[in-house]
């Protein structure tokens, strides 16, 4: 099909689908089946150059639709339009009085998790069904060009007014689409092209050249819907994807779809470490709200107490990654050899807003760090005095 408004035509078998296996989707084709049945199974192919040349020569005159097709003149009027397809002609013909309540089941309805689905938001923050249906309504009834990831308000409430079963009158919202089709092609894609395919051979009645089929995935039946549900497995809402990432972050696993808590993995042997600051003889622990801001809550979280390798080992450990730091430093910054770390920098310093390996470091000189100070401060004035 060459014009660029054949893309998005769509149809629906119905008597395939409603067969389906799957509830879900046979449930949603029930619904599209009111008053909408002879507009969507109008028919699975068109006559291409007709359609073509009628959307060329298309003019709007006085609520009616005028064109000119094998040279002669085509008019479509409302009631003829109704009259073809069996178009419902009493109901709302807005949708702004759709009941509060009825908007409020429908957000929960179609969202694909616990956060009720708000327009305008992408399709895919919906059901599997749902984002079928959205898209059925946006290329089938909006005939909009372009992506078709967003859900609109306009085609959100087209979806609730389906899904609820609302009485609304259809033969005057979609022949306001034909229009603007003809009044406003650069704003609205021209589209309805199988319809305008079966308006024309009902005034025509005669040859109106080659019937061009529509391609499989252009109709809706059983093992294109397969197809689709296939592709859609793998599509999960952004609320839902947040929340099985926390939910894995706090142990807990996803297993088809429900979360289950599964065990933590039990930490390595450790030794308790209680650390006494230097400003007075309280322990110092630390709570879970500190922990989980740190790098090493992971590992720490299982205890409101550090806990700490071997303390022996950790100390050697950690000399050893001092020296080796000490010797990659220029010799301007380095201390002597016979001086002993400055330590005493932070003995002012609160725990809370020091390293671990600082708090670790300082417990493990233990009660030794003043006399070390004292004896330290005693060589320096003997070596002054002589």
């Amino acid at each position: 099909m060459a014009a660029s408004f054949f893309v998005n035509t769509l149809q629906v078998n119905f008597e395939s689908v409603i067969a389906m296996e799957h509830t879900g989707m046979a449930h949603m084709f029930k619904s599209l089946d009111t008053g909408l049945k002879g507009f969507w199974e109008a028919s699975n192919s068109v006559y291409e150059g007709v359609v073509t040349e009628f959307f060329v020569n298309v003019k709007f005159i006085v609520g009616t639709i005028v064109s000119f097709v094998e040279n002669r003149k085509m008019v479509i009027t409302k009631d003829m339009f109704t009259e073809a397809f069996g178009l419902p002609s009493k109901g709302m013909i807005g949708f702004l009085d759709i009941p509060k309540e009825t908007m409020v089941d429908m957000r929960k309805r179609f969202s694909g998790s616990d956060v009720p689905f708000r327009a305008p938001s992408k399709k895919k923050e919906m059901k599997m069904k749902f984002r079928l249906l959205h898209d059925i309504v946006a290329k089938a009834l909006c005939a909009k060009a372009g992506s078709f990831d967003m859900v609109t308000s306009e085609k959100f409430d087209l979806m609730v007014a389906i899904t609820a079963g609302l009485k609304v009158k259809w033969e005057h919202i979609l022949f306001q689409v034909l229009l603007a089709m003809v009044k406003n092609p650069t704003r609205q894609s021209q589209g309805f092209v199988v319809q305008v395919s079966i308006l024309l051979e009902n005034l025509v009645k005669a040859d109106l050249g080659e019937l061009v089929k529509l391609h499989p995935q252009q109709v809706l039946a059983n093992k294109s819907v397969q197809t689709y549900i296939k592709k859609n497995l793998t599509v999960i809402p952004t609320s839902e994807s947040s929340k099985q990432t926390e939910d894995i972050a706090s142990g807990t696993e996803y297993s088809q779809g429900t979360a289950q808590p599964i065990e933590a993995s039990q930490p390595s042997p450790a030794t308790a470490i209680t650390v006494e600051t230097p400003w007075n003889s309280n322990l110092y622990q630390v709570s879970n709200n500190q922990l989980n801001s740190n790098s090493t809550s992971k590992v720490l979280r299982s205890s409101s107490i550090i806990q700490l390798p071997n303390p022996t080992e950790y100390f050697s450990t950690l000399k050893r990654g001092l020296n080796l730091a000490r010797n990659h430093l220029p010799k301007s910054a380095q201390q002597p050899k016979n001086a002993l770390p400055d330590f005493s920098r932070n003995l002012r310093t609160p725990a809370a807003s020091r390293s671990i390996p600082q708090v670790v470091l300082q417990s493990l000189m233990g009660n030794n760090r003043k006399a070390s100070l004292k004896e330290f401060n005693t060589t320096q004035t003997v070596e002054n005095k002589g």
